[in-house]
This record gives structure tokens, sequence and C-alpha cells, in this order.
């Protein structure tokens, strides 16, 4: 049986626009914090990487990054045969006094279905700018 998820992705300037959210994905197998959470703080490492050591990257080449993980697909429906639900916050910009470009990120996650308030529900921490905050057993169990 494969472990479904969905993973919210939120830029910092979507509530400007009064957005939900910048985009949603469906992933069609494992959804364990252990793979997939895995693998969204790795694309969002190397993209902070890249971006914040040349000048020529840009968020298009973020969404092509996470476009070539497996078993993803664009969707705007909720999600009820999902196990997990990710919400990844991230914002790109310039920190003065040199307008030095700066990426962070925060990767989230929750044990449920996709369902309309499902962001106002308790998240988990997992992964800030590539740091790694452990899931105890008390996570599992949520």
């Amino acid at each position: 049986m494969s472990t479904r998820a969905v993973v919210y992705f939120h830029h910092k300037a979507e509530k400007d626009s009064n957005l939900n959210y910048t985009m949603k994905l469906y992933h069609h197998r494992d959804g364990y914090p252990e793979y997939l959470g895995k693998k969204l703080n790795e694309i969002f490492s190397q993209f902070k990487e890249q971006y914040e050591s040349s000048n020529s990257w840009s968020q298009r080449d973020l969404f092509a990054l996470i476009a070539q993980e497996w078993w993803f697909e664009m969707t705007p429906r909720y999600h009820t045969d999902t196990d997990y639900v990710y919400h990844v916050y991230f914002e790109d910009k310039r920190e003065k006094p040199w307008y030095t470009k700066k990426f962070h990120y925060e990767i989230y996650f929750q044990r449920d279905s996709d369902h309309e308030w499902i962001r106002d529900e308790d998240m988990k921490l997992l992964y800030k700018d590539n740091v790694l905050y452990p899931i105890t057993e008390e996570d599992e169990e949520d």
C-alpha cells in the first residue's frame, strides 16, 4: 500500500495577494517524513545553496528541481486518502547592507488527510534551513 501525501508550498508573498498557497502537489507514494520530508529538504537545501551563491537563480529553477521528484502531480483538490500533509514555507530576499541574496525555508508536516482547514491545525517542524528537527514517538502517534 502506498503512503500518499500532499505538499503545500507557501511563498511569503502569497498573503499579500490573498492566496492560501502558492502551489499544491499530490505525491503518490513514500509520503513518510523519512523519505518525502527528507527529499523536500534536499531539494530546498540544494536550491538555497545555488540561489545564495549565484545571481542567475530564480524561483523557476526551484520548481524545476521539485518537478524532478517522481510521483508528484499538481492538484487543486483535497485528497482524503493522504497519510501526511506537508507545508513548505519559503522566502527569497536581499538583505542589507550589500543586498546579499538569502533564501530561507521551513518544512512542516501533519499526520492527517488533506482537508479544507488543514492549515489551521497543529503542524510539526521537520526542517528549517537544512536543520533536522527530529520526529518523536509522540509526533508519530498524532
